[in-house]
């Protein structure tokens, strides 16, 4: 699937001639659903999918960023933008592959910049959320080297 189109939850995509490519349910193919993690983790907690990211924030926030969140949310909501996405994207994925692909572009963001965030690690631990999303994901292979992530 080219880089920047919307995947669809359960629609595989095929090539077709003239470099065309079409999603199989519209050409009459129909491949099985696989869950995402998202989708797992809310059926395993039995939560909505609404809470969610919620759910995982406060999961997988460092320890010592737990007290201070409440107050960095009110006086600064676009804080853990970052984080927020990060949750979202790991949310869809449907493979480790897909969560490491995920924290590797988190962690080359530019708003995931400043003292705070960086060595002050007030922000989502992705070791954390990595270790999470395992309980749930099948393997995708090796994660690739990130810098950022603590071991």
């Amino acid at each position: 699937m080219p880089a920047g189109w919307p995947r669809a939850a359960s629609c595989y995509f095929y090539e077709l001639p003239q470099n065309r490519l079409a999603c199989g349910a519209q050409i009459g193919i129909l491949a099985p659903h696989v869950e995402t993690f998202q989708e797992k983790f809310c059926k395993a907690q039995h939560c909505s999918e609404s809470d969610f990211g919620r759910k995982v924030f406060w999961r997988c926030l460092h320890r010592h960023a737990l007290p201070l969140a409440p107050f960095i949310v009110v006086f600064n909501s676009g804080y853990f933008s970052a984080d927020r996405e990060l949750i979202a994207h790991v949310g869809r994925a449907q493979t480790m592959s897909e969560v490491w692909m995920a924290v590797k572009d988190f962690f080359s963001d530019p708003s995931h910049s400043g003292w705070w965030r960086k060595r002050g690690n007030v922000r989502l631990s992705a070791h954390r959320l990595i270790v999470l999303a395992k309980q749930y994901l099948t393997n995708g292979g090796r994660p690739p080297r990130i810098e950022g992530l603590e071991e």
